[in-house]
């Protein structure tokens, strides 16, 4: 079924009516259109440096859902508007029922980003503590896609 991006969220109403059944004893249905499978795939490989100093260098790499062949074996071609990225730290992964933190970074146009000792030191105590992050690619039609979570000791 094809949606437009503005049903994204909104509450549908179906009525479900099968073969030889009376309209009348048919039930109404509610249905969120989530757009799920709009959502960008997460990221694979990710990978991080931890220099001396505290300093993560993150590298990963971009997935996509609608023109995912490999055909020049570097990488995908991007099917979102735009090559975006979101980083977030937790207090532990989110799996685990970790508490967000702090969104940290938006990336543009590449599939790496460095998080400072500095910023590593502000949430977490200590510039060499352990870090618990995620990264998501992000649409502009459907907003973040499907998180890759990592721990970096």
């Amino acid at each position: 079924v094809s949606r437009d991006a503005a049903n994204i969220g909104l509450l549908n109403y179906h009525l479900n009516v099968t073969n030889g059944q009376d309209v009348t004893d048919a039930t109404v249905v509610g249905f969120t259109y989530n757009s799920v499978r709009s959502k960008p795939y997460s990221p694979v490989h990710l990978k991080g440096v931890r220099a001396t100093a505290g300093d993560i260098s993150l590298t990963w790499v971009r997935r996509a859902r609608i023109a995912n062949d490999w055909v020049n074996n570097i990488d995908v071609p991007l099917d979102e508007n735009a090559e975006q990225y979101r980083i977030r730290l937790y207090d532990a992964l989110p799996s685990n029922g970790g508490i967000l933190y702090d969104i940290i970074a938006n990336v543009f146009g590449t599939p790496a980003y460095t998080i400072t000792a500095a910023t590593i030191n502000l949430w977490y105590g200590s510039p060499t503590a352990t870090v618990y992050l995620t990264v998501t690619q992000v649409s502009t039609v459907v907003g973040d896609g499907y998180e890759n979570e990592k721990t970096f000791t």
